[in-house]
């Protein structure tokens, strides 16, 4: 990939390429990750619920998000 390309083909590539050989698609990513969260969460979350892999892409722009906040203007 060069340095010029779209973000959106740096992105694909990134999902696509190696990471996703790695993890496998983000759904199936997202889904078990927020698996996980209901365990670790279980206590804090109502009876009966359950993340989704939507709360966890979420969540996961919300990191992205606060780590911006403590980066460097370029």
């Amino acid at each position: 990939m060069t340095p010029d390309a779209s973000p959106c083909l740096q992105a694909h590539a990134l999902v696509n390429g190696e990471r996703g050989a790695a993890y496998g698609p983000p759904s199936q990513d997202f889904a078990r990750t927020a698996a996980m969260w209901t365990v670790l969460l279980g206590d804090r979350l109502r009876p009966g619920v359950a993340l989704t892999a939507a709360d966890v892409g979420i969540c996961m722009i919300a990191l992205k998000l606060s780590r911006e906040v403590l980066s460097p203007p370029a």
